[in-house]
């Protein structure tokens, strides 16, 4: 296989809601498993960690607040957060 058509897939697979990907550090995008979404619905809101030294990227478990925006509405949100995770302390 090819990378377009291995991008391809994964695209196919995040619009039938199997998949969901978030911009990592370096503009580097990332896919990671739903839990619970659909090709309709993603409910799979959450924040990301990327640790600084290693690279490791996990989805965290956390309920984040999207603020409501006077006169806008918000289809998309990536929280990336970046620091030093527990194995390189």
């Amino acid at each position: 296989m090819n990378k377009t058509t291995i991008y391809r897939v994964l695209d196919k697979l995040e619009d039938d809601g199997f998949l969901h990907s978030f911009l990592g550090k370096n503009g580097h995008k990332w896919y990671a498993k739903c839990s619970g979404c659909s090709s309709d619905v993603h409910h799979d809101v959450h924040p990301h960690f990327q640790c600084s030294d290693c690279g490791k990227v996990d989805c965290l478990s956390t309920d984040v607040l999207i603020p409501t925006i006077p006169n806008r509405t918000v289809d998309v949100s990536q929280i990336l957060l970046q620091g030093t995770c527990e194995e390189c302390l």
